[in-house]
């Protein structure tokens, strides 16, 4: 019998829901791209069908105008930000946190109660 580790689990039962995860995420993802084959095929044109006439006019292309974002940088520019942002706000919020401590510890004196 295995001897228990921190707080009465052991290993094993970690390794067993590790396992069942996976094997659960690897189903549904499974599931998921045969849906997605399956939705693909039936949106095919049969064979000896004919295909539709274009359009009469030149379309404009989905996606093509975005104002808004950085295109195909955008998600580089967002990492960026925060590895240069992030250390500095984590920073000041220590430095904040470090100094409401110090000032509760400095006013407790104050809200206990007088001795006669």
């Amino acid at each position: 019998m295995e001897e228990p580790t921190l707080r009465g689990h052991n290993a094993v039962g970690r390794w067993v829901g590790v396992v069942l995860t996976l094997l659960v995420a690897v189903g549904l993802g499974a599931a998921a791209y045969q849906a997605g084959v399956s939705h693909g095929l039936a949106l095919q044109i049969p064979a000896g069908a004919t295909a539709a006439a274009p359009p009469p006019y030149a379309y404009y292309p989905y996606g093509w105008y975005r104002p808004w974002g950085f295109g195909l940088f955008g998600p580089f520019v967002f990492i960026g930000c925060l590895s240069f942002l992030g250390p500095e706000v984590w920073a000041w919020l220590k430095l904040r946190a470090s100094s409401m401590l110090r000032l509760a510890k400095e006013s407790k004196g104050a809200r206990e109660p007088v001795k006669k």
